[in-house]
């Protein structure tokens, strides 16, 4: 049975299996002979030993696409360090030896500086602005301040909803992380399309070394959301194929408010009672639903035109499907909470070059947000209490600016 490390304390290991069960394990002594140690996050075979007591060994590491050594950890997806701009100063040569580590092993990493209200947001900017600069994206949070954050896990998400919603799992246009489909069953798609089984997958992969590339192209071509933000296959190595982490050409930073948000809970009653037992006692239940009342978010996202060629083959087509799936991502996602919740305006800067005209930083830059009365001090309540400008006379030669929405 194949499952993944969770946790290790003292020799025993945690799996989580495909069942959804988590076994306590141990090693076998072949991996301390061949000097291997179990890491928190390995994909590992393992025979189960007492079924009702959850209890296994570990028989066999998959293949690793990366791991660290501090912490030891294997098949990272994504970091985020996170440092204080003040109380204590933030110590620079240790969150440089963190990228560099992050940097060598391949892994995306985020930064995030808190206590932004102790140093002030521009300050605070002012100090990191070599990281952003280097391509890092850069959060600054504060518990006081109350700016509010959009996930870029959240925004991918509403992303592949109005694509599979406006395409319907047209042929090249299926989504592989999506509700209530487990990896696997789209995995098995790509064994049947190449003539690949579990059985023969080995043998297979010895008489054709470019097998792990084949299966990486075909996911590329029929889901879109591969094609887009990549993925991390790892549920290949079952077999021995490792298609490993497909790294995509679009990548989403988190989004976060121009201005602080306040979060308001609302109190509601409802008269439909759960149990029977409940109904004999109560005639009403009482609930609770959030919302904020207004907030403007930015977000800054990346696509890189080398990569789409050359790894996943996003094209023009897919592109001018993206710019349509984020200007009408919440469209079709209206709830109580959130029924004004809309993309007002997208932002795009297109470049000469494949590989680009200049560094992203310098293009944010020239998008700027300000309260169309600076003496007004009242919450925002409208996007018609903001002006958004783009100061095209600043942008650098090969770039091209396109103002949708």
């Amino acid at each position: 049975m194949t499952g993944k490390i969770i946790k290790g304390i003292g020799g025993f290991y945690y799996v989580v299996c495909e069942n959804g069960i988590t076994y306590e394990c141990k090693a076998k002594g072949v991996f301390r002979n061949r000097k291997i140690k179990p890491l928190v996050g390995d994909n590992v075979e393992i025979e189960i030993l007492d079924e009702e007591k959850n209890l296994g060994n570990i028989e066999d590491i998959l293949p690793r696409f990366n791991w660290l050594n501090r912490p030891a950890v294997a098949n990272v997806d994504q970091t985020v360090i996170i440092f204080a701009v003040s109380a204590p100063a933030p110590n620079f040569n240790l969150l440089d030896r963190f990228l560099i580590n992050m940097e060598q092993h391949e892994v995306p990493t985020v930064i995030c500086f808190n206590k932004v209200d102790l140093e002030g947001f521009r300050q605070s900017e002012d100090i990191c602005r070599s990281y952003t600069k280097s391509g890092y994206e850069v959060l600054f949070i504060s518990a006081e301040s109350g700016y509010g954050i959009v996930t870029d896990v959240c925004l991918k998400r509403k992303i592949r909803n109005y694509v599979e919603t406006v395409k319907e799992d047209a042929a090249g246009y299926r989504i592989y992380v999506k509700d209530g489909v487990p990896l696997n069953r789209s995995d098995a798609e790509a064994y049947k399309a190449l003539d690949v089984d579990e059985k023969t997958a080995k043998e297979k992969k010895k008489a054709d070394p470019e097998l792990d590339r084949k299966i990486r192209d075909w996911m590329c071509a029929n889901f879109y959301d591969i094609r887009a933000f990549g993925a991390v296959m790892t549920t290949f190595m079952k077999a021995a194929l490792n298609c490993g982490q497909v790294r995509g050409p679009v990548q989403l930073g988190f989004a976060r408010s121009v201005e602080p948000v306040i979060p308001q809970e609302i109190t509601i009653t409802r008269v439909a009672i759960t149990t029977e037992a409940d109904a004999e006692k109560k005639g009403t239940e009482m609930g609770r639903k959030y919302i904020v009342p207004y907030g403007l978010y930015r977000c800054e996202g990346y696509i890189s035109a080398n990569l789409a060629r050359k790894t996943t083959g996003f094209s023009e087509e897919d592109l001018s499907l993206l710019w349509e799936a984020i200007l009408n991502m919440f469209e079709n996602d209206h709830s109580a909470a959130r029924g004004k919740m809309a993309v007002r305006e997208l932002i795009v800067f297109r470049h000469d070059s494949e590989l680009g005209c200049a560094p992203a930083w310098k293009l944010f830059d020239t998008v700027k947000i300000a309260r169309k009365d600076p003496a007004d001090a009242s919450p925002a309540r409208s996007f018609g209490d903001y002006t958004v400008s783009v100061d095209e006379s600043a942008l650098p030669a090969g770039i091209t600016c396109t103002r949708m929405g």
